[in-house]
């Protein structure tokens, strides 16, 4: 996410789509789990349908209707926690890696 011509709520999409495409109930702790589902009940509040809010974005689903819409500030604290997810989700698989060993 660091690295792109993307904003910054563009990035987001797409490093959510890339951490739902995990297998996320079977690779995260419970209390992990809990963190993801928050944020994702976070990056998903905007009606994709609600023109007056979402403006460009109707037709989309709520998750980019709501990272699109989201100020820089708040787009920043939601990265700092997917990447915070993602890393505790790398460290999980890299010591699997290691048991199978």
């Amino acid at each position: 996410m660091a690295k792109s011509p993307k904003s910054l709520q563009a990035r987001l999409v797409d490093a959510f789509h890339h951490l739902s495409s995990c297998d996320l109930p079977g690779s995260l702790p419970d209390d992990l789990m809990t963190d993801f589902k928050e944020l994702w009940a976070r990056a998903t509040v905007v009606d994709p349908e609600a023109v007056d809010i979402a403006g460009d974005f109707k037709g989309e689903g709520s998750l980019t209707a709501t990272l699109m819409t989201m100020s820089d500030k708040e787009a920043a604290e939601v990265a700092s926690e997917v990447v915070r997810i993602h890393t505790s989700l790398n460290h999980l698989w890299v010591q699997s890696l290691g048991r199978r060993g």
